[in-house]
């Protein structure tokens, strides 16, 4: 590098500390900075910070493409009485105390007042349809089934 390109970098990295918003004390570690990435060949950004140019790893630097991301399956409670109608659960009338049990079977031990909101909402998005049974104490519960079955 000849005395012109040295007197052109320090004047480019005195314009870049002088025109970023960096504390008076601090400004000497900046142009230490900005000093080194011009004359290490780093790019440096408009504001002031050295930019480090990343070089390709694995499937970039070969070219080739990334593998497919897996399908994310849902695992809270609306995900996991999903799955119950997929698999034929809701074939007969079921209450949440029957949902319950088949999740607690499989490893989920949900409370039935986490489970209430799903059923709720997979009833209003027509999946599954509601009606109320009669309960041992005369009172009622709901019984679900897979909508239009």
């Amino acid at each position: 590098m000849n005395e012109d390109e040295i007197q052109s970098a320090v004047k480019r990295a005195i314009s870049i500390v002088e025109g970023s918003d960096v504390p008076a004390d601090l400004r000497a570690t900046v142009f230490d900075k900005v000093w080194t990435a011009i004359m290490g060949g780093g790019v440096v950004a408009e504001r002031g910070r050295p930019r480090r140019r990343r070089r390709a790893t694995g499937a970039r630097a070969t070219g080739e493409r990334p593998p497919a991301a897996k399908a994310r399956k849902a695992s809270g409670p609306k995900g996991l009485v999903t799955e119950l109608v997929e698999e034929g659960f809701f074939g007969d009338w079921r209450t949440i105390g029957d949902v319950q049990e088949a999740l607690r079977i499989r490893g989920h031990n949900l409370k039935q007042t986490a489970l209430s909101p799903a059923l709720l909402r997979l009833t209003q998005e027509k999946i599954l349809q509601r009606e109320p049974r009669p309960r041992e104490d005369n009172g009622e519960m709901w019984a679900y089934r897979k909508f239009g079955v």
